[in-house]
């Protein structure tokens, strides 16, 4: 009789197929766990600086002025050419914020003494594939007294691409938020 001392070829080759099969499985979803998380952070850290330096300019009534820089992925705050405060956002995501004054990816707004911006805008996140997920709308009060921030997260407004992303800004499919959740 023949003992069989040890695994043919077949079945080291249905093994080390089961094992790359659930490698790869743990990878997507540990990429799409961090990319989660990066938005999360993201969304958290751009709310909480706008809303924090709001209450300063208003309390000393003094001018504040942001840097949103999108190639870099930071937001500067300073006060009279003196730095406050360095914001690094994730690197994984990429912003860009659609805005007739910004140059080189770099927007330079200012939180006024009364708690308002210079002007409005928004910011649309972007994962690895470079398709839009989150846009966060900053709006000039006119007729409230308080600076009104939004949470967007696209649902069903498409392929939102860093290529068209002008284009569909400008569209009235984006004015009238068509496919994006408020979050």
């Amino acid at each position: 009789m023949n003992k069989h001392n040890g695994f043919s070829i077949l079945e080291i080759i249905i093994n080390l197929a089961f094992i790359s099969f659930f490698t790869f499985l743990i990878h997507i979803n540990y990429k799409n766990y961090l990319e989660t998380r990066a938005f999360n952070y993201a969304i958290t850290q751009i709310i909480a600086v706008i809303s924090k330096y709001r209450d300063l300019s208003y309390y000393s009534n003094k001018t504040i002025y942001l840097t949103f820089n999108t190639y870099g992925k930071e937001i500067i705050i300073e006060n009279n050419f003196l730095i406050l405060e360095k914001i690094d956002l994730p690197k994984i995501i990429q912003y860009r914020i659609p805005h007739k004054n910004i140059h080189s990816g770099t927007l330079k707004t200012s939180i006024l003494p009364s708690g308002n911006l210079s002007h409005a805008f928004t910011i649309y996140l972007f994962n690895s594939k470079s398709l839009g997920k989150y846009r966060i709308a900053f709006y000039t009060f006119s007729q409230f007294k308080f600076l009104t921030i939004n949470l967007y997260k696209n649902v069903s407004a498409g392929d939102i691409t860093l290529d068209n992303l002008t284009t569909y800004h400008e569209s009235s499919q984006s004015k009238n938020l068509i496919g994006w959740k408020k979050e």
